[in-house]
């Protein structure tokens, strides 16, 4: 039995964590915020995903990548504050991402190429906030080690 702090974790995380990992996944914190200002910050690879996401750009280029990240809930709520950036959202293939950000002379996209027609994976990830002269891009990518080409 792993301890989560009173947090259950669906099965359907465990396994995939266990199947990626090899390890078992810690509970997921309510809360983080990463900030990039005048300058490149990435995250990626295995690491736990909060229940809320706070995304804060100024002159500056942010990636974050979710696709081989341990999600402990099926729905993220990210946070996202950009001003005169670019902000990269890399998801697994199949996620649903709902885009509520209010753009000012910004741009977004969505690119799905890499999906393949592949099905709902059940996460939703919840994208609110404001983009000033800032570039926002959502891209789907197969987990690594999946077999699938990168898209």
């Amino acid at each position: 039995m792993v301890p989560t702090g009173g947090f259950t974790l669906p099965a359907a995380v465990v396994r995939a964590a266990a199947d990626h990992t090899g390890v078992a996944p810690v509970a997921p914190a309510d809360y983080l915020r990463v900030a990039c200002v005048f300058g490149t910050s990435k995250r990626a690879g295995s690491w736990t995903v909060p229940l809320h996401l706070d995304l804060r750009v100024v002159c500056g280029d942010l990636t974050i990548d979710l696709r081989d990240a341990v999600f402990g809930s099926d729905v993220v709520d990210i946070q996202v504050r950009a001003v005169m950036g670019n902000l990269t959202l890399i998801v697994p293939v199949g996620v649903q991402v709902e885009n509520e950000i209010e753009e000012r002379f910004s741009a977004s996209s969505h690119s799905t190429r890499a999906s393949g027609g592949a099905g709902p994976i059940g996460l939703l990830i919840r994208l609110t906030g404001r983009t000033v002269f800032s570039n926002l891009d959502v891209k789907e990518k197969p987990r690594s080690g999946s077999g699938q080409p990168p898209g």
